[in-house]
């Protein structure tokens, strides 16, 4: 069995959960996050970057670097 971390991580809820309530489109964003932050290894993605597309394309909001790692919890 493989070494475990015994890590927490929160989910990002901003402007709303991105997995759980309520089920909406934010969960596109949640699963990258999720894969990156479990996986980082085999899925290495820019979530500063990623969330402030995701944003900006589905919600009109444009989110300097610092913002979008505040919705992050970096």
């Amino acid at each position: 069995m493989g070494k475990r971390n015994k890590r927490v991580y929160l989910i990002p809820s901003q402007p709303f959960n991105w997995f759980d309530r309520p089920p909406s489109f934010m969960r596109l964003l949640g699963a990258r996050w999720l894969a990156g932050t479990l996986h980082p290894d085999k899925y290495r993605v820019d979530m500063v970057k990623e969330t402030q597309d995701f944003f900006r394309l589905f919600l009109q909001v444009n989110l300097g670097p610092r913002e979008a790692r505040e919705i992050l919890r970096r």
